[in-house]
């Protein structure tokens, strides 16, 4: 089978775990399917508006930059009227619509399956639908309801956007308006959160749908209990924006007066030099600015927790799969698809998003009372062996033959219930 990725960004040129568990899994997938992979590069000229024909081990990469004002990642530097220009041309890009079509006829896949297409646009999936290509999209995101994709924005502090404003509500509906007339033939959510989202927004409605969790490289054994070097040390990954939450976790951590703690701060991103100041005259925390994915693990198995103290509903996230696979428990945000992966008292604990004190309370309560933390680490690796990525990649490659099998037989009684072993 010959499946074709589209997504975004990709590697190099990547910004959160979207793309952590793309490369993965086209990695994953390779082992048994023929991928061809489209993705966006930054402008250097007009060549670069064209494909661009690379190979990554088993997987054909096309890059090129679709034409608008700036490269996706680059957003955050850019001032508020080129971004909202930005995301004038984005909602239908004839540039994008165009290249991916040339390369989807070139290469005729039996199944496409859509991932973030911010940068390429939802000409995208009409592109594929447009060929009469199986379809299949899966969300990451909430960009298809909001401009900043995190339902997080000044109107609101917390939580998931009730009260879109008027310019949201119409980005929102000409979105609704163009995916649900170009419909996917499956949609896949990572959480039953991310689902619920989306259906009360009017998306995907009538259309198949299936949640299936990101996916990690799970150890086989757990680590040693016995992982510190005489701190006690807790961890934050991820992306230093503000609807991260990370400034919480410094006064958190800042509000402790154990000299034995350590907090450790992994990424990169606009908010850092705010968070820099904030923790300044407290030689406990220290930046590491972004580091890569092949040494992050070495983070987790130095950590005896990792805090993930989001605002925004986070999908599922990434970087929790990962703590776990490492026996390191997690301290989360009761938000999102979070709290369908984090088991109070069992692999970590949640608190209230946003709530200082139950954080700090939470982080000391661990580092004090050793018997819970030797329980959690335990649980925290049992915990990951539900999301290995060859069972992951095993569940798509079987859910790609069934779609590309609907659209050649004519079927419309959706998939198959039957699952793969």
């Amino acid at each position: 089978m010959k499946a074709c990725i589209i997504a975004n960004l990709y590697p190099p040129h990547d910004i959160g775990g979207a793309e952590v568990y793309l490369e993965r899994i086209s990695e994953e997938l390779s082992r048994e399917c023929k991928v061809i992979l489209i993705t966006s590069s930054p402008y250097h000229g007009l060549r670069s508006l064209l494909p661009r024909e690379s190979a990554r081990g088993n997987i054909k990469i096309y890059r090129f930059s679709p034409l608008n004002i700036y490269h996706n990642p680059e957003a955050k530097a850019r001032p508020a009227v080129q971004r909202f220009l930005w995301h004038i041309i984005d909602i239908w890009n004839l540039h994008s619509y165009l290249v991916i079509r040339l390369i989807l006829r070139k290469e005729e896949p039996d199944i496409v399956h859509t991932h973030n297409l911010s940068g390429f646009s939802l000409s995208a999936i009409a592109a594929a639908k447009g060929l009469r290509l199986p379809l299949i999209h899966s969300c990451h995101d909430f960009s298809l309801l909001c401009p900043f994709a995190t339902l997080k924005c000044r109107r609101q502090r917390y939580g998931t956007c009730v009260s879109a404003s008027f310019c949201c509500l119409v980005y929102r509906a000409i979105k609704r308006f163009i995916v649900n007339r170009h419909k996917p033939d499956l949609a896949i959510m990572p959480s039953r959160h991310t689902e619920t989202v989306f259906l009360q927004k009017r998306f995907f409605t009538g259309i198949k749908r299936e949640v299936i969790p990101y996916c990690i490289d799970t150890q086989t054994h757990p680590l040693p209990i016995a992982k510190q070097d005489g701190n006690f040390n807790v961890l934050y990954v991820g992306q230093l924006v503000e609807h991260k939450g990370v400034h919480l976790l410094i006064k958190a951590f800042s509000g402790l007066p154990y000299q034995r703690m350590r907090l450790h701060i992994v990424g990169d991103g606009d908010y850092a030099a705010v968070l820099k100041r904030l923790s300044r005259g407290d030689e406990r925390i220290k930046f590491y600015g972004r580091v890569a994915n092949s040494e992050v693990s070495g983070f987790y198995r130095l950590a005896d927790v990792t805090v993930v103290p989001s605002l925004w509903p986070e999908f599922l996230g990434i970087v929790i799969l990962e703590s776990f696979s490492m026996s390191t428990p997690v301290i989360a945000s009761a938000i999102g698809g979070i709290t369908e992966i984090v088991r109070q008292g069992y692999n970590g604990f949640l608190f209230k998003a946003g709530d200082e004190t139950q954080l700090k309370g939470l982080i000391e309560k661990v580092f004090l009372e050793r018997p819970i933390l030797d329980h959690l680490r335990d649980n925290a690796w049992r915990s990951s062996l539900d999301f290995g990525c060859p069972s992951h990649a095993g569940r798509l490659r079987w859910i790609y033959r069934q779609v590309a099998g609907l659209k050649n037989s004519g079927s419309k009684d959706g998939l198959d219930a039957r699952r793969p072993d």
